[in-house]
């Protein structure tokens, strides 16, 4: 039998990737949300959810790409970001 699990709350997708979810930022746990429920975000798409400045929410996006949780695909303004 085949069991799909689908994290739901803000650690496990962390946890799960061995990243120590004490040291992301709530918002940053909320963006993981995010874009676990929308398979991918835009930078705008993350700035408009977490009510951030589009400066804010590249940093945030690059920081959650250098730990391992986030993809990015592609470049410029057609730059997705999906969970790794």
């Amino acid at each position: 039998m085949l069991q799909v699990t689908f994290g739901r709350t803000k650690d496990f997708i962390a946890d799960v990737k061995g990243v120590d979810s004490n040291k992301l930022s709530p918002e940053d746990k909320d963006g993981l949300l995010f874009i676990q429920k929308n398979r991918e975000v835009s930078v705008s798409d993350y700035a408009t959810h977490l009510n951030l400045q589009t400066k804010t929410a590249n940093r945030r996006l690059k920081k959650l790409v250098d730990k391992g949780l986030v993809t990015k695909i592609g470049e410029k303004k057609g730059t997705k970001y999906k969970l790794k």
